[in-house]
């Protein structure tokens, strides 16, 4: 029995007493970076989106973070580059009850061109894409015969907004009986100072030299002209007549507010104003056009593109801690 016990305890000096080289228990790191995703379950991205669009468009959700590539290509990390963040935004939803947030807005401003077109007032100011949808729009206009257009207000400054309101509140207050009723009539007119979209640069309010009053612009060939293109250009009639209880604004068929091009079209062929395209963003839904992709993205998130060539990426910033994904096609 004694021997059979150092024997036994010989064995088990031999078992746990090997040494145990450096190669058995090497990882090639390199190697799983290379391959993340494919041959590492753990940074396997779930599949969020996948676009029946022209391009067959995935969209990926990692860690949190988000990956758009072309459907039939393999996920590899390293294929994948950052999409940056723009200044600015041309999509802000500015109402009654939503403010301009100031962190989406640049101070970027240039005076518009009496040579383009009829100023009302001068010194009149745009932001610069702004500017050069407008001046493309009239330029297509002018083609087509309708030249008679007259440029009312542009940017206004939340000093400038604060005036204009606190006159008509003052015009109301004469006919109202009470304050609240005289400030409930003026909202409906014209938005409170830091509430309106002409402190964007983003809106133009357009009559024609046709008209005396902008009660006159109804059924002018501008308007008529107007609502028919202007989304070709980024513009989008922003107050329609059919959707008052939806903006919280009287009917405006003079006020126009660029939102570039996808954006325009897809509003313009899905006939949604603002508010109803923001309730479907904010909500979680992936909106898709015939053209184009919108998503909310959390302001926290990151989002990375394999750089397909027949695609562009735009993020921008729509309120405070969220972004806007725009995908073209």
């Amino acid at each position: 029995m004694k021997k059979l016990l150092i024997f036994i305890a010989f064995v088990l000096v031999l078992l746990f007493c090997t040494p145990i080289t450096l190669s058995e228990i090497k990882t090639d790191w390199s190697k799983e970076s290379s391959n993340a995703g494919q041959n590492n379950p753990n940074l396997s991205p779930t599949v969020l989106y996948t676009s029946m669009g022209s391009n067959y468009l995935k969209i990926m959700v990692l860690s949190n973070n988000l990956y758009i590539t072309d459907i039939n290509k393999n996920f590899d990390l390293k294929n994948y580059s950052k999409v940056g963040v723009e200044s600015s935004s041309t999509k802000v939803l500015v109402n009654k009850y939503t403010p301009l947030e100031k962190s989406t807005v640049n101070d970027d401003l240039v005076n518009i061109d009496s040579k383009k077109i009829v100023l009302e007032n001068q010194g009149l100011k745009l932001k610069p894409s702004t500017a050069k949808a407008l001046y493309s729009m009239l330029d297509s206009a002018r083609k087509e015969g309708v030249e008679g257009f007259v440029l009312n207000s542009a940017y206004r400054s939340e000093a400038s907004q604060k005036e204009i309101f606190n006159y008509n509140l003052s015009v109301f207050g004469k006919k109202s009986k009470t304050y609240k009723e005289a400030l409930e009539k003026t909202r409906l007119l014209v938005a409170m100072p830091g509430f309106s979209e002409h402190e964007t640069g983003l809106a133009v309010d357009l009559f024609s030299i046709n008209g005396q009053h902008r009660n006159d612009f109804e059924g002018t060939k501008e308007q008529i002209w107007l609502n028919s293109n202007a989304y070709k250009y980024g513009f989008i009639l922003r107050y329609d007549s059919k959707k008052t209880n939806i903006t919280g604004a009287t009917y405006e068929p003079w006020h126009f507010r660029y939102t570039e091009i996808p954006l325009s079209t897809y509003l313009f062929s899905e006939n949604l104003c603002l508010e109803e395209f923001y309730q479907k963003i904010f909500s979680g839904n992936i909106l898709e056009g015939k053209d184009s992709l919108f998503m909310k993205v959390d302001g926290r998130q990151k989002v990375y593109w394999s750089g397909n060539t027949n695609t562009s990426i735009e993020l921008e910033p729509v309120k405070k801690d969220v972004l806007l994904l725009t995908v073209k096609y």
